[in-house]
């Protein structure tokens, strides 16, 4: 009977000071899971705003690109009719002189 009552005053006893050291660091608990929801909000806001930045990033390069390659290329189709040119021009020489 004696080791019961024991037992169950230390039972007792130590859900009080459970309730006891909730009660205490309630608020600390409270305030850490507000302070980590926010943390967690920013990251997750940092890494859209990461996300849309990079797409940004993104999409200027693919632009640039284009633009580079198109400005390119019209350079490129500039110097093949250039090249056409010539070669049209010594054929046409080139009949020319067999001509005469």
């Amino acid at each position: 009977m004696y080791t019961q009552d024991v037992l169950l005053y230390a039972i007792t006893r130590f859900q009080f000071l459970i309730g006891r050291i909730k009660s205490l660091y309630q608020d600390e608990i409270e305030r850490f899971m507000r302070e980590f929801q926010f943390l967690i909000g920013r990251i997750k806001s940092l890494l859209a705003e990461k996300k849309r930045l990079k797409q940004a990033v993104f999409q200027f390069l693919i632009g640039r690109i284009k633009s580079d390659l198109a400005e390119a290329g019209a350079g490129y189709v500039r110097a093949f009719q250039f090249l056409i040119g010539r070669i049209k021009s010594r054929q046409d020489n080139a009949s020319l002189r067999r001509k005469s």
